[in-house]
């Protein structure tokens, strides 16, 4: 049986020798698909992506225990241009582009990055990426300061994108997103997955809308994965459904309710 494109075994991550931020963490993302890892600010989506893609060392954090493994090979403690050229993409929370620069330096930046990645043929040019961002077609001359958070959200997806990554890790998609914009956001993530085969681990905290163009997912809660599987498992979940969606039965709880809920609940397989 062929291996996920990545894998994470057991992954113990710890700040500043001291805080314990991920524990014994284990999933996985299959060639082509879409997974979602969600929960609340603060239960370490980030920093899983973080060990992922060899960032940590930058928030004064280190793997302690654990396997991760891309493409069949181990990536723990590679530094970030090294899991680069292996073809890890990440758009990061924060900073995700230049805001004194025009969109298209922005995307460009990503399409200079291409000849790093090992063995990669690009599928995606600088001429063609428009073809799939025609909103930033129209602004592609503007500065980045000027124009939506959705939009500067696309253009760092753009500008990853042309890097010819295998694996794109998306963290926060709909963070300071209205609604709307956040749908439009995650269309085009579904987009790029339909049409051009790429793997995509997503990281957010509106469970909802990660989970309705998810293939799989794992909900995460204090360093812990708490629950996985598919994505129509865990819309259907009573869990699921009355802590993170705010439902009971038929009827939606208020805020209330749901505060209860959190020091209450219980996790069942």
């Amino acid at each position: 049986m062929t291996e996920p494109l990545l894998v994470t075994e057991q992954l113990e991550v710890v700040y500043g020798e001291v805080v314990r931020a991920m524990q014994g963490v284990s999933l996985a993302v299959a060639e082509g698909t879409v997974v979602a890892l969600v929960g609340l600010n603060g239960a370490g989506k980030t920093s899983t992506l973080r060990a992922i893609s060899g960032f940590l060392p930058a928030e004064k954090a280190e793997i302690t225990d654990g396997a991760i493994r891309f493409a069949g090979r181990s990536i723990r403690g590679l530094r970030p241009d090294q899991t680069a050229r292996m073809g890890i993409a990440l758009v990061p929370e924060h900073h995700k582009v230049f805001t004194t620069l025009s969109i298209h330096e922005n995307i460009e930046i990503g399409w200079r990055g291409r000849r790093s990645i090992e063995g990669a043929t690009p599928k995606i040019t600088l001429s063609n990426v428009y073809d799939l961002f025609p909103l930033l077609a129209e602004k592609r001359d503007r500065r980045a300061i000027l124009v939506s958070g959705g939009e500067r959200q696309l253009t760092a997806i753009a500008a990853a994108l042309l890097s010819q990554p295998r694996l794109m890790m998306v963290d926060e998609v709909s963070l300071g997103l209205s609604p709307a914009t956040a749908s439009l956001v995650l269309s085009s993530l579904k987009a790029l997955n339909r049409e051009l085969g790429l793997s995509l681990l997503i990281v957010d905290q509106n469970v909802r809308a990660a989970l309705e163009i998810a293939d799989r997912g794992y909900i995460m809660e204090n360093g812990l994965i708490v629950y996985d599987g598919t994505a129509e498992t865990l819309m259907s979940h009573g869990d699921v459904q009355e802590f993170y969606l705010g439902v009971s039965g038929d009827e939606r709880q208020s805020y209330r309710d749901v505060k209860q809920y959190r020091r209450t609940r219980r996790w069942w397989g």
